[in-house]
């Protein structure tokens, strides 16, 4: 399943699951002001009409955007003024400030910059978010220097665009960094830290590193439960956060009770049919799914792809997502052509949002394969999935649990085809790295186990074919 923050493998015919942005995004911080200024050699005086734009326009945009679809139109409207004005104001070499309306403008700008950034992120456009994300943090870095809040921001959104774009390792970087700057600035229980704490454990999650994500995710959790009431918005966040790694880790029964639980503060915190409420349903799904209540999964799913294609519109990252979760349940329950009508739609969906080459293009592939697997189309089958192990061997390098996911598909598909010898040595190779990723217990193991001992009894009993 894909959740809204990356996933892997887990039944025989080992299904890939992505999961999007962890639900950390709810955490967004905005800038705090202070005045540092640098280097300027453009004016803008108190009356400049660069800086009274700058000015107007921070003041009309609304500040919250990360789970408030309410204020989205108003920043639809605002966005191509705010990309006008911002382009003329230059970078953080060209910003030149005499007087104390001038020292606003700048900050005014790098505001701007970043808010327009995490609006196009949340509505799908990551590679239009970077390059205003990157000014954003440049301009902020000359104003206020690299170890002041406002600087911590600027990365954990900055990082949050490179993993939606597959860019792991900057990504990894990137929310270090401001982990470390809120440490130093606020204290290790500040909840700016468990943020910082929760966006990290989603990357690692997605780098494969389970258990540091899992440590991180739970103190995260711990900080904010510490902080807010147990049923802050916040703290439902956390849950959902940490479900996911214990999904992952195949700790199935804590990760519904989590996921339960999130979703009941987000439906009382904003209503039946928020965006946030619909990652809960879906990420809820996907758990339901690996206990084998397909009824219950589908239903979650079916309202989770409504909310989002009311919120967002048909052609949205998410909506890509529900869709590509419904699809898999379709295919458990044996619906094979509708899985592949609506796996083919969220790969159309994710291609024009992404590009060919980003990791969630591999895992729309490989689901994809696995219906013409079962479809009987296996030339095209293998055809995906090869393309599917090189986007995320390419990505993630040779070691990483999806990359073990894709060799365990592509196993599977060419036993059927009769090339046991080939199939065999994929097998393997898949079983040594999900041993690896998760312990000898975890279910993607039995999988990967599973799948190595048919073929070695194959094998036994038939003549290899080269």
């Amino acid at each position: 399943m894909e959740r809204l923050a990356r996933s892997l493998l887990e039944r025989p015919d080992a299904v890939k699951r992505q999961a999007g942005q962890l639900r950390a995004e709810g955490h967004q911080r905005h800038c705090v002001n202070r005045s540092r200024i640098v280097r300027p050699t453009m004016e803008l005086g108190d009356f400049d009409p660069h800086a009274t734009a700058l000015r107007l326009l921070r003041n009309d945009a609304p500040a919250t955007i990360m789970g408030a679809p309410e204020d989205w139109p108003r920043w639809d409207v605002l966005l191509p003024h705010v990309l006008a004005v911002t382009d003329k104001a230059g970078g953080p070499d060209h910003l030149s400030l005499p007087g104390p309306g001038g020292e606003q403008a700048v900050r005014d700008c790098s505001w701007l910059l970043d808010h327009a950034a995490v609006f196009l992120r949340v509505h799908g456009r990551p590679g239009e978010a970077r390059p205003l994300a990157e000014r954003a943090l440049a301009i902020a870095e000359a104003v206020y220097g690299p170890d002041h809040p406002s600087i911590g921001t600027a990365l954990s959104n900055l990082a949050h665009i490179l993993r939606d774009l597959g860019q792991l390792a900057d990504a990894r970087r990137l929310a270090e960094r401001a982990l470390a700057i809120a440490e130093a600035a606020r204290g290790p229980d500040h909840p700016d830290v468990g943020a910082d704490l929760s966006n990290l454990a989603g990357i690692l999650a997605e780098l494969g590193e389970l258990a540091d994500a899992r440590r991180l995710a739970e103190r995260a959790l711990a900080i904010v439960e510490a902080v807010y009431n147990p049923d802050h918005p916040d703290v439902g966040t956390a849950l959902s956060n940490l479900a996911l790694i214990m999904q992952d880790l195949g700790e199935l029964a804590d990760a519904r009770s989590m996921n339960e639980r999130a979703l009941a503060i987000d439906e009382a915190a904003y209503g039946p049919d928020h965006p946030d409420v619909g990652t809960d349903l879906s990420n809820l799904a996907g758990i339901l799914r690996d206990l084998g209540e397909l009824a219950d999964a589908r239903s979650m799913i079916e309202r989770a792809l409504a909310i989002a294609e009311a919120a967002y519109g048909p052609d949205h990252p998410t909506v890509g997502i529900h869709l590509n979760n419904l699809a898999l349940i379709q295919k458990d329950l044996g619906e094979l052509p509708d899985a592949r009508r609506l796996t083919e739609r969220a790969l159309v969906i994710v291609e024009a949002a992404y590009g060919p080459d980003h990791p969630t293009v591999g895992t729309r592939l490989s689901n994809l394969a696995l219906i013409l697997q079962d479809l009987g189309e296996l030339p095209d089958a293998r055809r995906l999935t090869e393309r599917a192990l090189a986007i995320d061997e390419a990505a993630y390098g040779p070691d990483h649990p999806d990359v073990g996911t894709d060799l365990g598909i592509l196993a599977v598909i060419l036993q059927d085809l009769g090339e046991l010898a080939d199939a065999l040595r994929l097998a393997e190779r898949a079983l040594v790295i999900v041993e690896a990723a998760y312990g000898p217990d975890h279910p993607a193991v039995g999988v990967a186990r599973s799948n190595l001992a048919s073929l070695q009894r194959k094998r036994s009993r038939a003549p290899l074919r080269e």
